[in-house]
């Protein structure tokens, strides 16, 4: 009898991973710290010229909060590597100790996978005026991922400087524990 080979397909769903990746960190302040130390890390490593770290808050409807989290730092390196579990491949510093904290930190402030964006370049593509753009959802292949010319959709961040762009959306719940700890009311200011 002839053998048949029979191809077992084991990869994982995205969105199941995502689950499993979402609530490792309890606070807002949290997740943030992950982005700002992904970002100090490579200024250790870098040592760039600028050292620029911009957040960005802002109020939406149906008790939801916008932030966004830019940096002058070289920008992702490895996209592959940033997505993928278990590598170390882009590790600048002590600071990126483990391989999931920049993933276990976006699953968190979007546990629903449905609305974070990065947008990062290099310095070639400064140069050509382009850069990558990533969009939810978290998948094992095909993400949503495009280099996009500046000519047709503008840089989205503040700084003109700025190599990398994380954004994301999350409830007004999880917003508020940034501030867990701290006596006092902070919310936004109302006019």
């Amino acid at each position: 009898m002839k053998k048949e080979k029979l191809i077992i397909k084991n990869k994982p769903a995205g969105n199941i991973i995502w689950k499993w990746l979402w609530g490792h960190f309890d606070s807002m302040s949290q997740i943030l710290n992950e982005f700002l130390d992904n970002s100090i890390s490579n200024f250790k490593k870098h040592n760039p010229i600028l050292k620029n770290i911009v957040i960005c808050i802002t109020e939406l409807p149906e008790n939801k909060v916008f932030f966004s989290v830019e940096d002058s730092w070289t920008g992702f390196k490895n996209l592959d590597s940033a997505f993928s579990l278990w590598t170390q491949d882009s590790k600048d510093s002590p600071m990126n100790e483990h391989w999931f904290g920049f993933k276990h930190a976006l699953a968190t402030a979007n546990p629903d996978n449905n609305n974070w964006k990065i947008c990062t370049r290099d310095s070639e593509q400064l140069k050509n005026s382009c850069y990558t753009k990533i969009e939810a959802s978290y998948q094992f292949e095909d993400f949503n991922a495009y280099i996009i010319n500046e000519k047709d959709e503008k840089w989205p961040w503040q700084l003109h400087t700025s190599w990398t762009y994380i954004s994301f959306s999350c409830s007004d719940n999880l917003f508020k524990t940034v501030t867990e700890g701290h006596s006092g009311n902070f919310w936004f200011e109302k006019k």
